[in-house]
């Protein structure tokens, strides 16, 4: 899947190559993204899901942290999550 210009657009356009109940699924995305990540997959329907986190530099945390905490609030305000 190449069209996807984020995680939300990722997950739906992935669902034409996916059986989101059966198939087992692989989420790879940062450590700090993975909650965020692995709610929005369950959100659209997938049951069989696995996160596999890359790690992140630590340098780079506090922003990554900050930015996954308001896309957690804004993705749950308006109902992906």
């Amino acid at each position: 899947e190449d069209m996807s210009k984020n995680t939300m657009e990722n997950i739906r356009n992935s669902k034409t190559f996916i059986d989101a109940t059966s198939d087992t699924v692989g989420i790879v995305t940062n450590n700090f993204h993975m909650f965020r990540a692995v709610k929005l997959a369950e959100a659209q329907g997938f049951e069989n899901l696995y996160g596999i986190a890359a790690e992140s530099n630590i340098i780079y945390l506090p922003n990554n942290v900050l930015r996954e905490c308001l896309g957690i609030v804004k993705d749950w305000l308006v109902n992906h999550i």
